[in-house]
């Protein structure tokens, strides 16, 4: 489970995990999870008026509609409400046949069938304990926000969209990279980077591409505000790659205080949402026991052994017009 992504209170994570009516193939498997545990309360007493539909031997309760609802953030205008509950009731419909089907069938006590059971069990309870903790994470103060925002000008009041010409090669050697990395700064122009390495047997290819401030590091922003015109910045693109990157133009783009503060908000609140949740695994993983066995029990486990990190949050994609992500710039900057 990714239990970063929990923490930054992202709504596409909890719509991927909560089981929909339609979500196949693990509706199923969860739908068991939740005939099980509702079998270990007794014999069901749904009240007769809150009972939707009865389907063999089994009900479907106007709550079971209105938690689908809930959990797919849908948002009904009461004049369209009965339409969505009458839609996710015959879905559910759909699904209790064939979970009583299932069961008759004895399909809910295969092994992979318990193992899913199991790993949706899991996941729930553990992100149900991630909310439990943001939630009691208070939103920062309004002078906070404000400050953030003349902090810095370079995300808002001067904020310019970068235009780059990247010269991107996908594969190096050691030496290749080596020997590029020690002439690629008397470069001034593509061109010049692209007969630099190809000279040492590589195949660039180049590629124009723009860049907001809001999707690279503040210290980024800041060395590309004065950088002078014409000098490159090498970057480590993974995979055994490189880019050599010019700045070709900036252009401005500023967004005023009354636009940025909601968003500086909800960022701060999602970065405090991440570091509490990373800081409160990394304690409980220093307090618990474990023990690695069997073909794990390897370095990981040896007296001194540092402790695994918590999880980072996932790293969002570049976009189609972007050819430079985040983490690339954060660690290749030369």
């Amino acid at each position: 489970m990714h239990i970063s992504e929990i923490s930054t209170g992202g709504s596409s994570h909890q719509q991927a995990v909560a089981t929909s009516a339609l979500a196949v193939p693990r509706w199923l498997a969860v739908a068991v999870l939740a005939a099980s545990l509702a079998a270990c309360g007794g014999k069901n007493s749904t009240p007769s008026t809150q009972v939707a539909a009865k389907v063999g031997k089994g009900e479907i309760s106007v709550h079971q509609i209105n938690f689908v609802l809930q959990r797919q953030g849908a948002n009904v205008p009461p004049a369209q409400r009965e339409a969505a509950q009458k839609q996710v009731l015959d879905r559910l419909i759909d699904q209790e046949v064939a979970l009583q089907k299932a069961q008759e069938l004895k399909i809910d006590r295969e092994p992979q069938v318990m193992q899913e059971i199991e790993a949706a069990r899991r996941e729930i309870i553990a992100r149900a304990y991630v909310n439990n903790l943001i939630t009691k994470i208070s939103k920062p103060l309004p002078e906070e926000v404000k400050k953030y925002y003349s902090d810095n000008p370079l995300l808002y009041a001067q904020r310019k969209i970068y235009d780059f010409q990247e010269v991107n090669v996908l594969r190096a050697s050691t030496e290749q990279a080596t020997a590029v990395s020690a002439k690629i700064g008397a470069a001034r122009s593509a061109d010049e980077a692209v007969a630099l390495l190809k000279s040492v047997g590589l195949t660039p290819e180049t590629r124009q591409s723009s860049l907001a401030p809001e999707n690279m590091p503040v210290p980024v922003v800041q060395r590309l505000a004065a950088l002078p015109p014409g000098q490159p910045l090498l970057l480590n693109a993974g995979g055994g790659g490189f880019k050599v990157v010019f700045l070709t133009a900036s252009r401005p783009a500023p967004v005023d205080e009354a636009t940025a503060l909601p968003r500086i908000e909800a960022q701060l609140l999602s970065d405090r949402r991440r570091l509490r949740v990373e800081e409160d695994l990394k304690s409980l993983r220093a307090a618990a026991k474990v023990e690695y066995t069997g073909p794990f029990a390897s370095s990981a486990s040896a007296p001194g052994a540092a402790p695994a990190a918590a999880p980072a949050p996932e790293a969002k994609p570049a976009s189609s017009s972007t050819g430079i992500d985040d983490a690339t710039i954060s660690r290749g900057l030369k």
